[in-house]
């Protein structure tokens, strides 16, 4: 059994950090999902008011592992990342690495998809093999950096407005091709979801 958990806020209270190997010996991936489905609600309404949670010690060591445990935490089911802008790698429906980026690249930090019209409520993190070496996930807060930000530079957005133009290539070029995109080699399956999402949109002649 697991004692009742009294999770520990890291700087600034974010992320809230739950560390397994301090609360019992779990027995395996197993027990650990079983917990986390026991508390499955106070975890939720810690996420609700701190922003994020760090688990440790999970015993979550591959694939698999992870996707059992975000179909239980996951209860209202997953998007998949149709026009993401990042090259990855598909690992089951709705799970995928974090970027196909070489290592030795930065990610900027972002909102994830907050340019679709569709945008996921929870982002899951999993590192089943760490890195040797340099390897960091960085998160932050986002109500702290808009509050941080002169108020005359968010008032200028805020009035202007913002657009975002990309330019996908057919299968050679840098970055993503609008096949891995959008998941598919349909042109009209496409259209169909640009349509969907108000996203205006022209095929070019080189693809």
């Amino acid at each position: 059994m697991i004692k009742e958990f009294e999770p520990s806020p890291v700087a600034g209270n974010f992320p809230v950090l739950i560390e397994f190997g301090k609360m019992t010996a779990l027995s395996g991936v197993e027990a650990f999902l079983e917990w986390y489905q026991s508390n499955k609600d106070r975890i939720d309404d810690l996420i609700k008011n701190c922003g994020s949670l760090l688990l440790r010690d999970t015993y979550i060591t591959k694939d698999e592992d992870f996707f059992q445990f975000v179909d239980i935490a996951a209860a209202n089911g997953t998007l998949n990342y149709t026009s993401g802008n990042s090259p990855r790698l598909k690992l089951a429906k709705g799970v995928y690495t974090s970027t196909e980026f070489p290592a030795d690249r930065e990610i900027a930090i972002h909102n994830e998809l907050s340019y679709s019209s569709d945008w996921p409520g929870k982002i899951y993190f999993c590192s089943i093999l760490p890195a040797e070496t340099g390897g960091e996930t960085p998160i932050a807060n986002s109500h702290f950096i808009y509050r941080d930000i002169p108020a005359a530079i968010r008032d200028e957005f805020e009035y202007r407005q913002i657009a975002y133009i990309r330019n996908l290539h057919g299968g050679s070029g840098i970055g993503a091709s609008w096949k891995d995109t959008f998941e598919t080699e349909d042109r009209d399956h496409v259209a169909a979801i640009l349509t969907q999402a108000g996203i205006d949109y022209e095929w070019k002649p080189d693809d």
